[in-house]
């Protein structure tokens, strides 16, 4: 048996992949050590014995069904239209391939954004009146200024900040927490193909069949995050779904930004998320989010005495656009992730 193809390429990563005793992490190390998937085959053969031949013949049957399998995700890529991007690849998104965990592979239908002017815009799926006006202004402002708009084509604020982008004539993509094959939630169906035909993207690490089940809606949010520059909470209460985000930004080194919600609405139960960002210093936060292990150690070091996201008043967005282009000028490569 010889599989002869490169460790890089979307074919040598997909076998690594569908290789079972592989986590991602060992992926990227596998990838980057050894040329070809051969290579890696043979470096873990070892004959001394029969129970080791036998072994041998179990892994060699393992390797064959992995680059078969990787072969039918290929072919079924290109009969659904979708590209496999690698992180190798130059149309990846810049700034995701430097943050911590980024996947080796995504599934992309569309065009993915050029160049790293993207900002993150996430929130609740039911936004008040506030929220729903400052996500639909703050997005018209930014594409407006060349900003593309990435969410996550949920309900609520993904779905409002999508839909200013392309009113206004921008640029947005969307990362899904499941297979391309399908669109989650169903009836967003209309609002991807609508991101497709302005000439976004519909982006997923996840291959085909894969659901939208919890543990994929929270990984993705590492994906928004880590293509952008910068994450806009528009609004969340306490627990929401945009404190993963908020967590993924962090350890990215991703400055966080929530708008100011009207004085009468401050303390409601849909702006305890803002009072979290905002008004408690890092250390408290520990224990409300549960933090564990390097954002316990990011939250009591780098934010311990201060809050760990920006505000912004929602009559000046155009200052907020103003830092997030000053962030865009200063960013360097080696300074992410």
């Amino acid at each position: 048996m010889d599989i002869d193809i490169p460790c890089k390429s979307a074919i040598g990563l997909l076998t690594l992949r569908e290789f079972n005793h592989f986590t991602l992490a060992r992926q990227w190390e596998l990838a980057n050590r050894f040329e070809r998937i051969e290579d890696v085959r043979k470096a873990g053969l070892d004959h001394s014995n029969s129970d080791r031949h036998r072994m041998k013949s179990d892994e060699d049957a393992a390797w064959l069904l992995a680059y078969e399998t990787a072969l039918m995700i290929q072919n079924e890529a290109k009969r659904r239209n979708v590209q496999i991007v690698t992180v190798f690849d130059a149309e990846y998104p810049p700034l995701l391939r430097l943050a911590p965990g980024a996947p080796l592979l995504l599934y992309v239908r569309g065009r993915l954004p050029g160049g790293m002017k993207n900002v993150a815009c996430i929130g609740t799926r039911s936004p008040s009146h506030f929220g729903r006006e400052i996500t639909i202004k703050t997005v018209e402002k930014l594409v407006h200024n060349g900003w593309c708009a990435i969410s996550g084509l949920a309900l609520g604020v993904d779905t409002l900040a999508h839909r200013a982008a392309l009113d206004a004539g921008g640029q947005t993509a969307a990362v899904l927490g499941n297979g391309l094959d399908s669109i989650y939630p169903k009836r967003n169906e209309s609002l991807a193909q609508r991101i497709l035909d302005s000439g976004g993207a519909l982006i997923s690490e996840l291959p085909f069949d894969e659901k939208a089940i919890p543990q994929n809606l929270v990984a993705r949010n590492r994906i928004q995050s880590g293509m952008s520059i910068a994450v806009i909470v528009m609004e969340t209460d306490f627990p929401g779904g945009s404190f993963h985000t908020v967590r993924f930004s962090l350890l990215q080194n991703r400055p966080v930004f929530t708008p100011i919600p009207p004085k009468g609405q401050k303390d409601t139960a849909i702006n305890a998320g803002f009072q979290m960002l905002t008004q408690m210093a890092g250390r408290e936060l520990v224990e409300p989010l549960n933090a564990k292990g390097n954002f316990a150690k990011l939250l009591t070091t780098t934010f311990s005495y201060r809050p760990i996201a920006s505000s912004f008043s929602p009559n000046a967005i155009d200052e907020l656009v103003h830092q997030l282009d000053r962030c865009y000028e200063k960013i360097q490569p080696e300074s992410i992730g």
